[in-house]
């Protein structure tokens, strides 16, 4: 095994978690779209439906987390967002839990992860400030938030209303 320094190790790690293939490698990976659904397909409110990690309890929040969890993607690619995972490069001495953002601006359909069998998995991504995690599409009209580690399972799963 070749030695690497601890600069290299975060630059690898930094890496492996901004690169497509990072976000969403939970264990519920037969659930997520691997083929482009149609824009109408995943257009309307969303709201939170189930969570698996330190949220709400931990996660400090723009407003009240108890009373307003909400994604709405409009028709003309803006969308306004409430208590959702807000993006932070991780950084030395900094709190790791995620910290939740409310925001407005653009989406558009992407592909925004892989499986393990090269598998591509469409999810919403998002432009804004500030800026908030990409989500992937789940079957039965779900959006999921990965927080951490993807293999953990841990995130936000809201679902069209």
């Amino acid at each position: 095994m070749i030695p690497l320094s601890m600069a290299t190790t975060r630059w690898c790690l930094l890496g492996l978690m901004l690169s497509p293939t990072a976000g969403c490698g939970d264990p519920r990976g037969f659930e997520y779209k691997t083929s482009r659904p149609n824009e109408s397909e995943v257009i309307g409110r969303y709201v939170l439906i189930e969570w698996q990690s330190i949220i709400p309890q931990s996660t400090r929040a723009t407003k009240d987390p108890s009373t307003d969890y909400s994604l709405v993607l409009n028709e003309d690619g803006s969308f306004l967002a409430t208590n959702v995972p807000g993006f932070e490069l991780p950084s030395r001495g900094r709190d790791s839990r995620p910290r939740l953002a409310s925001a407005s601006g653009h989406w558009k359909l992407a592909v925004v992860a892989g499986l393990n069998d090269d598998q591509r998995i469409w999810g919403v991504e998002f432009t804004s400030d500030p800026r908030i995690l990409s989500a992937c599409l789940m079957m039965r009209h779900r959006l999921v938030f990965v927080l951490g580690d993807p293999d953990s399972g841990e995130g936000l799963t809201f679902q069209r209303k």
